[in-house]
């Protein structure tokens, strides 16, 4: 009779291509999941036909009706609003991104402009201004 001796095979190494592919699939969806997530105030923002949506990095500035100032949903002074712009705009340079501006539509004008001044004095190129789409065309 005849005697089979399995081959021993040292060689033997696990496949990961597939759990590559997993990892591969997973980190996709979630930079896709960060890119695409704002958070920010419920506030009411005044209507435009010409709006367009904003991609990529938005740093927030929101400006309430009664004339309160808030930065990534943190109130912050005047006076703290041109160091945090400042530092903001500096980050671009590493990572570009736009500065989006949420003002009430019942927002003092003139708080509106300093907001405008002080960016614009920092070397702030990517400022917008949040609307909302208007339904009348």
């Amino acid at each position: 009779m005849i005697t089979f001796i399995p081959a021993q095979n040292d060689d033997i190494v696990p496949e990961i291509t597939p759990l590559l592919d997993v990892v591969f699939i997973l980190l996709i969806f979630f930079i896709l999941v960060a890119a695409f997530s704002v958070h920010g105030l419920d506030m009411s923002v005044p209507e435009a036909k010409t709006g367009r949506a904003v991609s990529g990095r938005v740093v927030e500035i929101c400006l309430k009706k009664d004339g309160s100032i808030y930065a990534e949903k943190k109130r912050i002074t005047r006076d703290d609003l041109k160091f945090f712009i400042h530092k903001t705009v500096k980050s671009f340079s590493r990572n570009p991104g736009k500065i989006l501006l949420k003002s009430d539509p019942l927002a003092p004008v003139g708080d509106l402009v300093f907001i405008l001044d002080i960016a614009r004095a920092q070397g702030s190129e990517d400022l917008v201004l949040a609307t909302i789409s208007s339904e009348n065309e």
